[in-house]
């Protein structure tokens, strides 16, 4: 019987397999994997946290009223605030690495962007702290509390404690500028405004890759 057809359907294959825009497709679902990781994360982190904005619905899905339910709200919330800000760091480093190998053509441009975008931002020098000071010393059980404020309503909020951060003598010396004047920090808020962040730059990344397909 006669393989030689198989052979040649298997020799493309591999061809194929081996290929430069093989490669390149498989690098870029990897990174679409690790964006969606990223993404998933900053989801399920906020809609657990945006029943708090609304009073009632606080105290129906959360019954403050029993100390339990304060420390668990706390620990849950620590839980996927860790999940989240480790993930920004993995997405980032899958990011160099693609584009190093990959892209290097434009490696210069990109590292401008990200300066510009995510690194001399304060919000992002506290986010990368933070990460540091979460992940290699403590998770931020004893920093989040449970603030409550009395004006047209009962606010319930989660909060990163800054004072007693600052405290901390592993936080100490990476006290920046964006702290100034803060004496708690809304943890929905920070990771909001750090997703806008992030985004605006993988939206930038994503028309650039796409304008190198097409080139």
């Amino acid at each position: 019987m006669d393989y030689s057809h198989k052979n040649e359907l298997y020799k493309r294959f591999d061809f194929i397999q081996k290929s430069k825009e093989t490669d390149i497709y498989r690098n870029l679902k990897a990174l679409q994997a690790s964006y969606h990781v990223f993404y998933g994360n900053y989801i399920v982190l906020t809609k657990y946290l945006e029943p708090l904005q609304d009073p009632k619905e606080s105290l129906k899905k959360y019954n403050f009223y029993e100390r339990k339910n304060q420390e668990d709200l706390i620990d849950e919330t620590s839980r996927l605030f860790h999940n989240f800000i480790a993930a920004t760091e993995s997405l980032f480093d899958h990011t160099d690495k693609i584009i190093e190998k990959l892209y290097s053509q434009f490696r210069n441009e990109y590292d401008e962007k990200k300066e510009k975008y995510i690194k001399s931002q304060s919000i992002s020098k506290f986010v990368k702290d933070l990460r540091q000071y979460t992940l290699h010393y403590t998770l931020p059980l004893k920093e989040l509390q449970i603030g409550f404020s009395i004006d047209r309503d009962i606010d319930f909020s989660m909060k990163i404690n800054i004072e007693h951060l600052k405290k901390s003598s592993k936080w100490r010396k990476k006290f920046n500028h964006y702290l100034k004047g803060r004496e708690s920090l809304s943890v929905l808020n920070l990771v909001n405004d750090y997703f806008v962040l992030i985004q605006n730059f993988y939206d930038w990344l994503t028309t650039k890759l796409i304008s190198q397909v097409t080139e």
